[in-house]
């Protein structure tokens, strides 16, 4: 019975795709987090050690990796975007 929940939960936890565009991104995480609920909101086994559950640990880790990466992405670009901004509102030279 374990072993098959954490089938389910594996299955439903694909690894994350391998993409810079971070709404594809999100759209994929999306779909994993709903598949996953469906899995979660039955009443889960009693979970014993097993490699199913070391490779769903595995998948959550790649997920959160990518995740915290693509949010890097996205905090510096919106950074350098407030740069970009502020640069655009200083005189065009020190001259005027």
């Amino acid at each position: 019975m374990t072993d098959r929940w954490l089938r389910r939960l594996c299955d439903a936890t694909a690894s994350p795709p391998e993409t810079d565009d971070v709404d594809a991104l999100l759209a994929a995480w999306a779909g994993v987090v709903a598949a996953r609920q469906a899995i979660l909101d039955e009443a889960p086994p009693a979970i014993a050690p097993s490699s199913l559950a070391d490779e769903l640990a595995r998948r959550e880790d790649a997920w959160s990796q990518t995740l915290a990466a693509a949010r890097q992405r996205v905090g510096a670009h919106r950074m350098h975007a407030a740069q970009v901004r502020r640069y655009q509102q200083l005189p065009l030279s020190a001259d005027s």
